[in-house]
């Protein structure tokens, strides 16, 4: 199995943020829909190059193994009769009362892993998966909820500022079991790396080693497992699994190379062959080759190419609309970075409605109303641009509010640490700073006397 289609409400961070990282564990593509349209703004494209290159790169595809939906009520069940391919074979249609039935939000001693095996099960019934592989993405399941992994993901992911030892040591000790159990469960299965059995399990190991090994970079400290061994690792890895898991496997090597070995052309030679006409699901990859022109060779036209196409494929991708914006404002472009820092609100509005906000949202969300608050005030609209930062100061305030944490830890000293981190990394005094003089400027003296009551 190489790419699930998951359908759900976007305030359902769970089950769906659990769902997703356990796929991703098992090197299985999770392409990501959400109930409802959004009035997010596409660009028409600017040349016949680009064009073509549209036509090439399709944003609807059908190339997925199975069609996951979480219907929650009617609605939902009127428009999936809309949406649905009418492929019932390749599909697994769940209730939200369903869902919560069967563990998904942990309730009493159910595990949450139980969702997960009742979906599988459905794979096997439908053909979509054989027995073996049921059995490797059940004992997958197991390994990844009983390490946490989920809870320890989001830490590594959002958090890798952290500088406290102790936190350090105790994200590395959790890697470390993980890895551990993993590699117990090959061993046990007589499974050497590169063989045709356990792929999603072997893929598991090297993702997790990869996820270890950027957690000591980003610490400046030595790296827990040689790169060089990962690489050769996944080029046996690749050639033993002859194309069962699509891209992965590339996906990791190109990461590899740009996170721990610094070696951008190697990773780049690794995006462009996950690239093709066929293969139109991957936004992420496209995402990666931005990166490259935009960090390395610092072409905004060409990064600006592979971030549109990001969108087309994914149109709610807020990171590549944030550098989207990024790019039209380095190249003058400012009516078309204001639609697209605008979008990176609108892909994200019914999280921030639903309080359950993410942290890297909402840092992707303050930034683009600073970005649009600069650009107001550049062309003298200053009551846009004091709009603008009245909406980052209100995703800021989310900080407190959303509900995203308790994803993380059920331990509130801990939620309480990762709420103080995210206000740490957002600079709200400068806002405030800012709102003062624009709204002195316009002559708002009750805000000028409000946002300095803040600041003290």
């Amino acid at each position: 199995m190489k790419v699930i289609r998951l359908t759900y409400r976007e305030t359902e961070v769970n089950p769906s943020v659990y769902l997703l990282l356990y796929f991703r564990l098992a090197g299985i593509y999770v392409y990501e829909r959400f109930w409802g349209e959004k009035v997010i703004q596409l660009e028409e494209p600017e040349s016949s190059e680009e064009k073509q290159d549209m036509d090439q790169h399709p944003a609807v595809f059908n190339t997925y193994d199975c069609d996951i939906y979480i219907v929650k009520d009617a609605r939902d069940l009127q428009e999936y009769n809309v949406l649905q391919d009418k492929r019932p074979e390749r599909t697994v249609l769940l209730s939200r009362r369903q869902v919560a039935a069967e563990g998904a939000v942990c309730y009493g001693d159910l595990p949450e892993r139980l969702l997960v095996l009742r979906i599988n099960q459905r794979l096997l019934q439908q053909g979509i998966i054989a027995t073996d592989e049921k059995s490797e993405l059940d004992q997958l399941a197991k390994i990844y909820d009983d390490g946490q992994l989920m809870k320890l993901t989001l830490k590594e992911k959002y958090f890798f500022t952290v500088d406290l030892d102790l936190r350090l040591r105790q994200l590395r000790k959790q890697y470390d079991n993980m890895i551990e159990s993993l590699l117990r469960f090959l061993a046990g299965g007589g499974c050497a790396w590169g063989d045709s059995r356990f792929i999603h399990a072997q893929y598991a190991v090297l993702n997790i080693i990869y996820e270890l090994d950027c957690i000591c970079s980003r610490h400046q400290v030595n790296l827990a497992y040689s790169k060089e061994s990962l690489l050769k690792v996944c080029d046996t890895l690749e050639t033993g699994i002859d194309g069962r898991l699509g891209d992965s496997v590339r996906m990791l090597q190109g990461q590899i190379y740009d996170d721990l070995c610094q070696n951008p052309n190697a990773a780049y030679e690794k995006y462009i062959s996950c690239c093709s006409p066929e293969k139109s699901y991957n936004s992420y990859v496209y995402f990666r080759k931005g990166n490259y022109w935009q960090d390395f060779g610092e072409d905004w036209e060409q990064a600006l190419k592979y971030y549109k196409q990001a969108v087309r494929i994914y149109p709610e991708y807020y990171r590549a609309w944030f550098k989207i914006g990024l790019c039209n404002r380095k190249l003058g472009r400012n009516r078309e970075a204001v639609t697209a820092y605008e979008n990176v609100r609108r892909c994200l509005s019914d999280r921030i409605t639903g309080k359950c906000v993410r942290p890297m949202e909402i840092e992707h969300i303050f930034k683009a109303q600073i970005q649009l608050a600069e650009i107001w005030e550049e062309n003298g609209s200053l009551n846009n641009a004091v709009s603008a930062l009245s909406w980052a100061e209100r995703v800021w305030d989310l900080i407190d509010m959303t509900s995203f944490y308790d994803l993380m830890s059920e331990d509130t000293e801990d939620i309480a640490f990762y709420r103080e981190r995210t206000k740490e990394n957002i600079a709200i005094e400068d806002v405030y700073e800012r709102m003062i003089i624009l709204n002195t400027v316009i002559g708002n003296k009750e805000d000028v006397q409000r946002y300095r009551d803040k600041l003290s």
